[in-house]
């Protein structure tokens, strides 16, 4: 028997086994002892706001770093001190990393010269891609594709070489090359002008000044240079590569300290090679409230996380050290904190440990001696709280807290904030704040825990604030939640908002949870909350809008009546299967109503047996609009249809001429037209054929020779 801590392993599916028998399991009886660092384990380095700089014998790169204590500013600069000469060629090569920045532009250098402000100012748009204005604004880069560019809390290798003579570029992004043409206003080559002024992280709007606080960013400008040649690809690839680029020595400006100045809170850095090219490591967040394994992993997979399954001895230190400081909060009365995500999986004479995400046997333990056996139904693995680093083997009936391990950082949107709104609509997993998990703007918004609620605050407008309005306790901003504003342009202030991981193809259930977005409204609950078959209404009914109007005419051409009706409405989630499209009564829109007559202008006798109202998908949605809270696709009523089936019992008279009886051919006719409404507001017109007879084609006295459709004018009414 092995005891520890008055703990006896137990038998295995009911058979007592010995300490020699327990042996014969695959899983490791226990782990050595871990050695715990008192160091910060924050990777990519913005996930807690530090960056690896260099120590003795390691591999560095020389950097700015602007806005160092993270506050917006309209002079956090370094200007070079040299004088670049006039050139018809011209390459730029960089690394940046960037913390914040309140514009989709970031301004990266700015060159100025007299009278021409703009002489070269190259901007790497996170929406746009590389924008780059040249010759007093005369020239800009038309690439052949768009060119993507992600800088934010990641690093981008950028290359950019441009002739100004042939007016050509190519650009090297990432290990990607694109090709494009430059612009130029007065259709022949251009030139740089030499003498003027070259800063890296504001955009001149005069000479050497000029800056605007909006127009800033916090973050690494690394390993700048600038060649007056236009590079090759091979060498633009090296610089991706970080190999060592040929001719780099040719370089007009690179970052040596000596010759930049550096203005309020940019300094000079060196940064380890490691750091910038590197493979990026896994980030580690704790959510110090009580949970179930459940709840746990799916808060995580909202994340786009996955449960913490450390596979390695340095990330079960990582794990540590990103947990230590709430151990305490988080431990239960069986002296453990947080799952793991891992599975013991028994057999009829061994065990194993299973990693849940991936279904493949795990390599690395690091079980706490004794306690590694599943007993009976002890089926989960959790971090012990007593000898922090090792790991036990419990029921998976806990409520202990969540750590969620991340392989890149997570992009949060906020939606249904107004257009013209101060506050970032991005946001980003950030250091904990009394106690539990911050949420980072890319641009100076914060979203944090206040010990009652969560507050969101802006370092460029600290006039905006909002506090959210808590509905349950533990309750995070994921989902749809209610926000009481002030400071905003935005006139609603107390919105409802929606703060989501969730990708674009995806919906996102209120309580944040993410489905697919054919999910929404497909008459099966998928939500926890059941969110997703919440407000399910095919079109969008503007607040006036007449019922009794017909649709408007486009120019002179009134609304086409037939198996269709053109109404220019919006609809929304539809699905490629039209039953799951139908419009209900209550939504109140126009739907045409046609008469039956007879050869005699007699109103036919009708009844109505059925009918549907459904939305027809026949183009693609609109593009997504983040000022609307909900994220059901959008799709316009001037490309998709509205349909309307019915299903009528009539019976007409038809006029007969009996002298050839019984070898005649008789003509029955009835006509169907519009109630109320002029062919000029609304035509019925035949759709293709317009009509289908599936009845039996030889009746009692008479066979069914053909059936058709015409149209007809009869008193300013159109009529089939």
């Amino acid at each position: 028997m092995t005891q520890d801590a008055g703990r006896v392993a137990p038998p295995v599916l009911g058979s007592r086994r010995s300490g020699e028998a327990a042996k014969k399991g695959t899983g490791s009886m226990e782990g050595p002892p871990l050695a715990l660092l008192t160091l910060l384990v924050c990777t990519p380095p913005l996930a807690c706001g530090q960056i690896e700089f260099t120590s003795r014998g390691e591999t560095s790169l020389p950097g700015i770093h602007l806005q160092t204590d993270g506050k917006p500013s309209a002079e956090s600069r370094a200007q070079w001190k040299g004088v670049l000469p006039a050139l018809s060629t011209l390459s730029v090569c960089l690394r940046l990393f960037v913390f914040h920045s309140p514009l989709p532009d970031t301004t990266v250098l700015s060159y100025a010269v007299e009278d021409f402000p703009d002489e070269l100012v190259l901007i790497l748009n996170q929406v746009d891609g590389i924008e780059l204005i040249c010759c007093g604004g005369l020239g800009r880069l038309m690439p052949e594709e768009s060119i993507p560019i992600n800088s934010i809390r990641t690093w981008t290798h950028f290359c950019i070489a441009v002739d100004f003579e042939e007016l050509r570029f190519t650009v090297h992004v990432d290990s990607r090359i694109y090709h494009g043409r430059i612009w130029s206003l007065q259709g022949r080559e251009l030139a740089v002008s030499g003498g003027g002024i070259l800063v890296v992280g504001q955009e001149q709007d005069l000479v050497g000044g000029g800056f605007n606080v909006e127009q800033s960013f916090e973050g690494l400008v690394v390993d700048l240079l600038v060649f007056p040649e236009f590079l090759e690809e091979e060498r633009m690839r090296e610089f991706g590569r970080c190999g060592t680029m040929v001719g780099a020595d040719g370089a007009l400006v690179s970052l040596k300290e000596e010759d930049w100045e550096f203005y309020d809170t940019a300094k000079s850095i060196n940064i380890t090679k490691a750091e910038v090219c590197g493979e990026a490591k896994k980030t580690h967040v704790m959510f110090p409230e009580p949970r179930s394994y459940r709840n746990s992993r799916q808060l995580c997979h909202m994340l786009k996380g996955t449960m913490a399954a450390p596979t390695s001895e340095e990330e079960n230190r990582a794990i540590v050290e990103a947990t230590r400081d709430r151990v305490d909060v988080c431990s239960i009365s069986w002296s453990v904190y947080a799952y793991l995500d891992f599975e013991v999986v028994v057999s009829e004479d061994s065990w194993t440990y299973v990693d849940r995400e991936t279904n493949a046997s795990v390599s690395y333990t690091n079980f706490r001696k004794g306690y590694s056996f599943p007993v009976s139904d002890y089926r989960c693995v959790f971090l012990d709280s007593r000898k922090l680093g090792q790991w036990v083997v419990y029921p998976c009936g806990h409520h202990v807290c969540t750590v969620c391990t991340f392989t890149k950082p997570t992009i949060l949107r906020l939606r249904g904030l107004c257009s013209n709104t101060l506050i970032d609509r991005y946001f980003y997993i950030a250091n904990k704040k009394n106690g539990k998990t911050a949420f980072d703007g890319v641009g100076h918004t914060e979203i944090s825990w206040n010990n009652s609620t969560w507050v969101l605050q802006d370092r460029l407008y600290p006039h905006v604030e909002a506090t959210m309005l808590m509905t349950e306790r533990d309750q995070y901003p994921f989902g749809l939640r209610t926000w009481n504003i002030t400071g905003d342009r935005c006139l609603e202030s107390s919105p409802g908002l929606l703060l989501t991981a969730c990708r674009a193809d995806q919906y996102t259930c209120h309580d944040g949870t993410c489905i697919r977005k054919i999910q929404r409204c497909d008459l099966e609950v998928n939500c926890p909350d059941q969110s997703d078959e919440q407000l399910c209404k095919a079109v969008v009914v503007p607040s006036d809008y007449i019922t009794e109007v017909p649709p408007a005419r486009v120019g002179d051409q009134a609304a086409q009546v037939a198996l269709h009706v053109t109404i220019l409405l919006d609809m929304e989630s539809l699905n490629y299967a039209e039953t799951l499209n139908v419009i209900h009564d209550d939504e109140l829109i126009w739907r045409p109503e046609v008469i039956f007559e007879d050869w005699t202008m007699t109103e036919a006798d009708t009844k109505l047996h059925w009918q549907t109202f459904v939305a027809v998908m026949e183009s693609g949605p609109l593009p997504d609009d983040v000022t609307r809270v909900r994220e059901d696709e959008v799709y316009p009523g001037t490309k998709n249809s509205l349909k309307l089936t019915q299903s009528y019992r009539i019976v007409v008279s038809c006029q007969m001429n009996l002298e050839s009886y019984p070898f005649d051919s008789q003509l029955c006719s009835f006509r169907l037209r519009l109630q109320y409404f002029t062919r000029d507001l609304v035509s019925l017109n035949a759709s293709g054929a317009g009509v289908e007879y599936r009845g039996s084609t030889n009746l009692r006295e008479y066979e069914i020779r053909g059936i058709e459709m015409a149209q007809s004018d009869w008193q300013n009414h159109r009529a089939s």
